[in-house]
């Protein structure tokens, strides 16, 4: 006999196991209902629950155990305690009457279901294996949900839990059914929700109180396991409706075991529940298997009643040992024809040998029908490809030759190309080439694919001047003259001298000396001025040198002309050999000495610039026409060395001579 003085707990392995499938069926139960901690909405209805959970019990409505996370709640709160004490109290029940072949239990107000899980524990550690039929009422579908969470994960460490034939009702059964007639039969209820006291006759006909009442009169138990706080005692005394009073027994007090997860604190703290200030969370842990204190009403069967179960039981032993006779000779038949069977399948495994050979062999010989094809496939594409590279290297070598033939007779073109530049080179036959490009020093052409070059020096006609832009020749053709053909360097020179001079032959021969003409200026130099003639159609540029310029004596050429000046010139030399034109303007205009008396008269003074100093005299300009000399003789006793050039001096006519064009002067005087 176990004396139950004090709580008696399960060893530290099953609460260990109790612990982890608590954990784990409370998540599972919060992903069923969609719980989110990390939603606030969420935590803040979470958190609501635990409070309301806590706060109703001492009120007589009681919380709302249709919300899942009030049933959620219930879990974290009271779950554990309940299956200690359901625990405790089947212990003491099965010290009375000893564990029973099969035992039905309907358990009331069951709750989150810790009446099976207490029950399993008890048969476990009693190491019994009776058949266990238990049947679980509870108006709340959420609490049935949040339990079968927990069972799922608590019956993998308790192996026996699995044989259990469960049900579950949300409403009282009408009847009992499937289940043997000499199970033993008991009603259990952990800590039911039932109201105070004060309120048993208020309450007597009470939802709660009437499922208790209908549950014992249709099961007819042998047995009744009730606990409750304290104060309900009377209440439920009142709903078992029996005058036998039960013998009723103080729940131990227990400090409680330590938890090894903090389970209590991560629901508050990770899970999303949150409690107001005062509620010693960190605390839970540790009372975690402490049941609540309240007190256990226990009714059993008489001992005569007890005495029939027995001998049942007897007759039951009985019956199983016959059972135990048929089970060997059935064995024995099973084991013959297990043997028999044995046979046959080892006939039946040589015949799948024999037959799996045939098809080894079968298989072997497709196998190599297949390599003999692939390799005759093989053969005839390395035959293919034999052929294909040998039409390649044919096509290749006639590419090749046809290759040749070209560049042979490109080159033989070059060569006779060639020849033809030095035979025009020779015999000065002038030939057109193309303007392909051109450069610093000169033009780049092409004629008949070969590329020439003309230096600038040698294209005036066409390049006048070489920093134009010349882009606009680009594409043009123009008729030269070869001048040099190196055949080593693939180098030939064109030139345009000879055409151009041709050119300039033909139009020089079209003028004739003593031709009077008009021009424009064109340039100036410092020794005279260009002038562009025309005679007819042809255009020439002839030189009016600065001794032809005017009668009087000239310092610079722009006091006599300027740019585009329209003048009249006469022919005086034409130079086929020079291609040069020479031109006179004094020789176009009249010749003052024809009547020179009209300007100066014999005997007149004029005052004169000198011009020149010679050995012999001086010059003197006395009109812009004319200059004369004073002799040496005829300077008053005075040296030419006394004067110098652009002195004036007062002169005296003392003659003139036309035919020589000489006016002999003497000085009179010498201003300053």
């Amino acid at each position: 006999m176990v004396s139950f003085n004090e709580l008696v707990l399960p060893n530290s392995a099953v609460l260990q196991s109790l612990d982890e499938a608590h954990e784990q069926g409370f998540h599972a139960f919060l992903s069923s209902i969609g719980h989110d901690p990390a939603d606030p909405i969420h935590c803040w209805r979470a958190s609501d629950a635990l409070t309301e959970l806590r706060s109703s019990l001492n009120r007589d409505e009681g919380p709302d155990y249709q919300d899942p996370l009030v049933a959620a709640a219930y879990i974290v709160s009271y779950h554990l305690q309940h299956c200690i004490l359901a625990y405790w109290s089947f212990r003491r029940l099965f010290n009375q009457v000893d564990v029973p072949k099969s035992i039905y239990v309907f358990d009331v107000a069951a709750g989150t279901g810790a009446g099976r899980v207490g029950l399993a524990i008890a048969l476990s550690e009693l190491r019994q294996t009776p058949v266990v039929y238990f049947d679980s009422f509870d108006p709340s579908q959420p609490m049935l949900s949040a339990g079968n969470a927990f069972w799922r994960f608590f019956r993998e460490s308790i192996p026996d839990a699995r044989n259990y034939t469960c049900r579950e009702f949300t409403a009282v059964p009408q009847r009992v059914t499937d289940i043997p007639d000499n199970a033993f039969r008991a009603v259990t209820g952990f800590h039911p929700r039932l109201p105070w006291n004060d309120g048993i006759w208020h309450f007597a006909s009470s939802h709660a109180m009437e499922s208790i009442r209908q549950v014992l009169r249709r099961v007819s138990p042998d047995a009744e396991l009730f606990t409750c706080h304290s104060n309900k005692n009377e209440a439920l005394i009142h709903a078992m409706e029996n005058a036998v009073q039960p013998s009723s027994i103080e729940i131990p007090d227990f400090g409680g075991v330590e938890s090894t997860s903090h389970f209590y604190t991560n629901c508050a703290v990770q899970l999303g529940f949150e409690v107001s200030s005062g509620w010693p969370v960190s605390s839970w842990s540790r009372h975690r298997f402490s049941p609540p204190k309240g007190v256990l009403l226990a009714r059993t069967t008489s001992r005569r009643e007890r005495v029939r179960l027995v001998e049942q039981e007897r007759e039951a032993a009985e019956q199983a040992k016959r059972t135990a006779i048929r089970r060997a000779v059935a064995q024995r038949a099973a084991r013959e024809h297990e043997a028999e069977r044995e046979r046959q399948l080892a006939a039946e495994k040589a015949e799948r040998e024999r037959q799996r050979k045939v098809e080894l062999e079968r298989l072997a010989a497709e196998r190599a029908e297949r390599e003999r094809l692939r390799k005759a496939e093989a053969d005839r594409l390395a035959a293919e490809k034999a052929e294909r590279e040998r039409q390649l290297r044919a096509e290749r070598e006639r590419e090749a030759a046809r290759r040749a033939e070209e560049d042979r007779q490109r080159k033989e073109t070059r060569e006779q190309l060639w020849s033809v530049l030095a035979a025009r080179r020779d015999s000065s036959e002038i030939i057109s080439a193309a303007v392909v490009d051109f450069n610093t020093g000169g033009l780049m052409v092409n004629w008949e694919g070969l590329e020439g070059f003309v230096p600038f020096s040698h294209c005036r006609d066409i390049v006048p001047d070489k920093y134009a832009n010349l882009s606009g020749l680009v594409g043009r053709s123009f008729d030269f003259n070869v001048q040099e053909v190196e055949r080593a360097r693939d180098r030939f020179v064109l030139t345009r001298k000879e055409i151009r001079e041709q050119s300039v032959r033909e139009t020089l021969s079209r003028f004739t000396a003593g031709q009077v003409l008009e021009g424009d200026v064109v340039r100036i130099a410092v020794f005279g001025a260009f002038v562009r003639v025309a005679d007819g159609a042809d255009e020439y540029e002839g030189l009016v040198h600065i001794s032809e310029l005017s009668r009087g004596r000239v310092e610079r050429v722009s006091d006599v002309v300027t740019l585009g000046q329209q003048v009249q010139v006469r022919v005086l030399k034409v130079d086929l050999e020079s291609g040069r034109l020479s031109l006179s303007i004094k020789d176009a205009l009249p010749d003052p000495w024809d009547n020179i008396t009209a300007f100066i008269q014999v005997g007149e003074i004029r005052s004169g610039e000198v011009t020149n100093i010679r050995d012999f005299g001086l010059f003197v300009r006395i009109d812009e026409r004319f200059e004369g000399l004073v002799h040496v003789s005829k300077l008053g006793g005075r040296k030419t060395a006394d004067f110098q050039k652009g002195d004036t001096v007062q002169v005296k006519i003392i003659g003139i001579e036309p035919e020589r064009k000489r006016i002999p002067l003497r000085l009179v005087a010498v201003g300053s």
